[in-house]
């Protein structure tokens, strides 16, 4: 999970919680969206919300998501 900072095409940039590093993790046509648990579009995602994503980490070290989870902002 973690703070939106910025979205480019095809990639997210995560501020985790508690003071970790930024992390950024990519997203393709075959991402699924849900928005509590309910189907969504990425243009959905917005500064604030919290993410639970699920995936895995490429070649090149980069985290490509299956399933983006948008949540509230606590």
């Amino acid at each position: 999970t973690g703070e939106i900072i910025n979205k480019e095409k095809m990639t997210i940039v995560l501020q985790g919680t508690g003071g970790e590093a930024q992390k950024q993790l990519m997203y393709d046509e075959k991402t699924v969206v849900t928005k509590d648990n309910k189907p969504a579009k990425i243009e959905d995602v917005s500064s604030g919300q919290r993410l639970i994503c699920v995936g895995h980490t490429g070649d090149k070290g980069m985290f490509l998501a299956h399933r983006i989870d948008i949540r509230p902002a606590h």
